[in-house]
C-alpha cells in the first residue's frame, strides 16, 4: 500500500478502508473467528459450542467460519463471506489442526499483516500440522522423541527394520485422532501399508515405544503454562491407538512438574500458545509423541473437571488488550 493509497484510506486495491466504509477495522471489529472446515453446523461440534460460549462469558463476539468460503481476493478490506461484505476479524482461532488447508493458511498470513491475532500463526500452524517438520524442530531443541524419519513407497523394509525394529508405527505426516495411523507388525506388511497411506501425502515412519503401548498422555497447555494432564488407553486385548476418538478411555491424573514442564517445552518450541501434547511412557519417563494445535478438549473437560474452554477465552481475552 502506498502513502497516498494510506493517506485517502483505501487498501490496495483502491478500495475504500473499512474503518471509513463502516464495516470497521481488523481491531475494530471486535470479533473473532474459529476457523473449521464445515462439513454440517460447525456450532453444533462440541468442542466449538464449548469455546464460543466460553468466548462470549469474556465478552468477546465470535463464530466459526470456514476459510475455504471466505473470499479472499479482494484484500484484508474487502473480504466476502457467503457473498457478502464482512470486516476483517480482531482475532482467529485455528480449529482444523493437522487437516487446515492452504485457504486457512493464506488467510490467517494475510490478516496478520494488518494486526489481526491469530491462534496459532499462519507459520506456526504450517510447522505444527506437520509431524515431520514439528518432530525435526523438536529433536532439534534436544526435547525426547521417539526416534523417526520419512518413508515413501520405494523403502527397503529390511534397511527400515534395521533401523526402528519390528513392530513400528506409520502414519501420516497430516493427520489427527489417530485415523492414519498404523501399526505395522511385519516386514512384508510395510509396503501395502505405505500404499494405503500415501494419497494422504507425506508418510513418517516411528519406531514404536512398546512399554507405552495402548497407553499415553495428553497435557493442554495453553499460554505457555500446562493446566492438566489426562492420561488415555486403548480397550481391548490387543490395544494400540489411545486416541479418544478411536474408542480410548481416559482419567485424570495428577500433572508432575516433569511432565508439565517438558509439555510446556513443547508447546513453546513449536510456537504453540494453545497445544495438546501426547506423551508417551518411556524408560521411566516420558517421551514425546505429537504436539497438536487444535486439541479436542470436551473429553478432557469431562474427565479431570478443569474449563479448557475459559482457560482459553480468558487467554485470547488477555492477548487481545496487548494486542
Amino acid at each position: 500500500m502506498s502513502l497516498q493509497d494510506r493517506s485517502l484510506g483505501r487498501g490496495s486495491h483502491g478500495a475504500p478502508c473499512p474503518c471509513e466504509s463502516g464495516l470497521g477495522c481488523s481491531k475494530g471489529s471486535g470479533e473473532v473467528w474459529i476457523l473449521q472446515r464445515q462439513k454440517a453446523d460447525a456450532a453444533k461440534n462440541p468442542n466449538t459450542a464449548r469455546l464460543l460460549q466460553a468466548l462470549l462469558a469474556q465478552g468477546i463476539a465470535a463464530r466459526p467460519v470456514d476459510p475455504g468460503r471466505v473470499d479472499q481476493t479482494g484484500g484484508p478490506w474487502a473480504l466476502r463471506l457467503a457473498g457478502q461484505p464482512v470486516a476483517a476479524p480482531r482475532g482467529l482461532i485455528g480449529r482444523s489442526g493437522s487437516n487446515t488447508g492452504a485457504a486457512a493458511r493464506a488467510l490467517s498470513a494475510m490478516l496478520e499483516t494488518i494486526g489481526t491475532a491469530a491462534f496459532p500463526t499462519a507459520t506456526v500452524l504450517a510447522l505444527a500440522g506437520d509431524k515431520l517438520s514439528a518432530g525435526r524442530l523438536l529433536a532439534a531443541a534436544g526435547l525426547p522423541t521417539p526416534d523417526f524419519a520419512e518413508i515413501g513407497p520405494t523403502a527397503d523394509p529390511h534397511a527400515v527394520g534395521a533401523r526402528f525394529g519390528w513392530p513400528l508405527v506409520l502414519k501420516a505426516a497430516r493427520g489427527s485422532k489417530g485415523r492414519s495411523v498404523r501399526l505395522v507388525e511385519r516386514p512384508e506388511a510395510l509396503a501395502p501399508t505405505i500404499a494405503d497411506l500415501l494419497r494422504q501425502g507425506p508418510l513418517v515412519a516411528q519406531r514404536f515405544v512398546a512399554e507405552s503401548r495402548g497407553r499415553d498422555m495428553r497435557v493442554i497447555v495453553i499460554g505457555g503454562t500446562a493446566i492438566g494432564a489426562m492420561a488415555r488407553e486403548a480397550p481391548g486385548a490387543h490395544p494400540f491407538r489411545s486416541n479418544i476418538a478411536s474408542g480410548g478411555v481416559g482419567r485424570s491424573v495428577v500433572l508432575s512438574p516433569d511432565i508439565a514442564e517438558l509439555a510446556e517445552a513443547a508447546a513453546r518450541t513449536a510456537g504453540l500458545e494453545i497445544a495438546g501434547v501426547d506423551l508417551l511412557l518411556a524408560d521411566g519417563g516420558f517421551t514425546i509423541c505429537e504436539v497438536n494445535s487444535a486439541p479436542g478438549f470436551v473429553a478432557f473437560e469431562a474427565v479431570t473437571g478443569i474449563d479448557v474452554a475459559g482457560a482459553i477465552a480468558r487467554h485470547v481475552a488477555t492477548r487481545l488488550s496487548q494486542h
